[in-house]
Order: C-alpha cells, then sequence, then structure tokens
C-alpha cells in the first residue's frame, strides 16, 4: 500500500503498555547501568567470538559517543546494467556495514519513489 502524503503510517500508535517499557527497563537494570556493565563484560571477555564483541563495542560506542555520520555515495543510472556489472556491484556491497547497506536500500527507495513521479509526470505530458 503506498504512503499518503500527510497520513501517519501508524494511525493508530504505539500499542498500549508500549510508554512504559522504556521506564520499566530502566528500573529494573539501574538506569541502565546493569546493560553497560554487560555489554563491557562482552567486549572485555576474550573468550567471546570477535563478533559478539565487535557488536558489544559497536553497542557501546553509539550509545555513548553518538552513531557515526555515514556518507554513502551511490551512482546509478536509469540504464539496465549487464551480468557482469551486477556481480560486480555485489562484490562491492559484501564490504559493507549492515548499516550501510540499510542506508543504500533506503536510497533505493527514495530513487524509486522519485523515479515514480518522474514517470506519472512523463505520462501526463504525453497523454498516456
Amino acid at each position: 500500500m503506498p504512503f499518503v502524503k500527510g497520513r501517519s503510517g501508524n494511525p493508530a500508535g504505539r500499542p498500549k503498555g508500549f510508554a512504559g517499557v522504556a521506564a520499566r527497563i530502566m528500573a529494573e537494570t539501574r538506569d541502565g547501568a546493569e546493560l553497560v556493565e554487560w555489554a563491557l563484560a562482552v567486549w572485555r571477555d576474550a573468550a567471546r567470538s570477535h563478533r559478539e564483541r565487535a557488536e558489544a563495542h559497536a553497542w557501546l560506542s553509539d550509545r555513548g559517543l553518538g552513531k557515526a555520520v555515514a556518507t554513502v555515495e551511490l551512482h546509478a543510472s536509469l540504464a539496465s546494467t549487464t551480468r557482469d556489472e551486477d556481480d560486480a556491484f555485489a562484490l562491492q556491497l559484501d564490504g559493507l556495514s549492515i548499516e550501510q547497506l540499510e542506508q543504500l536500500e533506503a536510497l533505493e527507495a527514495e530513487r524509486a519513489r522519485i523515479l515514480a513521479g518522474v514517470g506519472a509526470r512523463l505520462q501526463l505530458t504525453d497523454g498516456r
């Protein structure tokens, strides 16, 4: 279902009882201190996998220092691509983080929205 300008995508709002979740987490974890202690323990535990330690590090960094601003430059054309070009692009995607892939997905959705609008305007001017 397409989004309608000026209308909420979630008209019912958050589910009842949701507002108390954050307050309960804060109350149960000494204002989040236990969450930080747990993440620090994972990060410092050499017996943990590299992935677990990296995820704990990212969690701590994002919350303690704020998420780093990431700029993703995307070059695309309206022309179709060849199989080799698609394969080369897929190899470039392999090196990106989940966050970068999500940003690309958002950019692609925005590009599709813009192209749909351009296509609609072209149809109006062509009389089709």
